[in-house]
């Protein structure tokens, strides 16, 4: 058998992590019937920023959030380091 690892991920998925994670596993979206949620998004609201998180990454997370909606490319992993540095500092 032979393993694959594909980089590949949904960028919505890299910042939805990032809240949860900073939110201490909250669910997003909590209040909002999940067809809904695109609605939502597209008249702008935004998950609100965690207690613990910076700035930097809340803005690293609605990058992910807002254009993985609006269909642009992103690169993630130019801000890879930074979450790296900074995880490492927790």
């Amino acid at each position: 058998m032979q393993c694959i690892f594909i980089s590949i991920v949904h960028i919505d998925d890299v910042g939805i992590t990032l809240w949860e994670l900073f939110t201490y596993g909250q669910r997003p979206y909590e209040d909002i019937r999940a067809i809904d949620v695109p609605g939502y998004l597209e008249n702008g609201t935004r998950l609100a920023q965690p207690a613990i998180c910076s700035i930097d990454i809340y803005m690293i997370m609605i990058k992910c959030l807002s254009l993985s909606f609006m269909n642009q490319n992103f690169d993630i992993s130019s801000h890879f380091d930074y979450l790296c540095v900074f995880s490492h500092d927790l």
